[in-house]
């Protein structure tokens, strides 16, 4: 896959809701985003099937279960999650507050 269509994708998958997220989008978020220089993550998340809905629900205790044994690697996706998470509460706040404007 070349770089210019891996930022499309890229682009791609910020345009949609996490929760909406496939387990492609999932394992590109892993493979290039804030993560990307962990080791196994992008397997472990095909091989477990870890859709958009299924990130947003990781434990601590089910990334253990996926095979993710080192504490510290396991918070930091836990951490990054919830920042995805807090971005897309975000997101959904201000397409709320332009509504609420447009009928103003």
């Amino acid at each position: 896959m070349s770089l210019v269509s891996q930022e499309s994708e890229d682009e791609e998958i910020w345009e949609k809701p996490v929760s909406d997220w496939s387990v492609k989008d999932v394992c590109s978020w892993l493979q290039y985003g804030p993560l990307q220089n962990a080791a196994g993550l992008v397997q472990a998340a095909y091989s477990h099937h870890i859709s958009g809905r299924a990130l947003l629900r990781l434990t601590d205790s089910l990334l253990q279960r996926m095979g993710i044994q080192q504490e510290s690697l396991r918070q930091s996706i836990l951490v990054e999650v919830l920042e995805l998470k807090l971005q897309q509460e975000i997101q959904q706040l201000l397409l709320i507050a332009e509504c609420v404007e447009e009928k103003e």
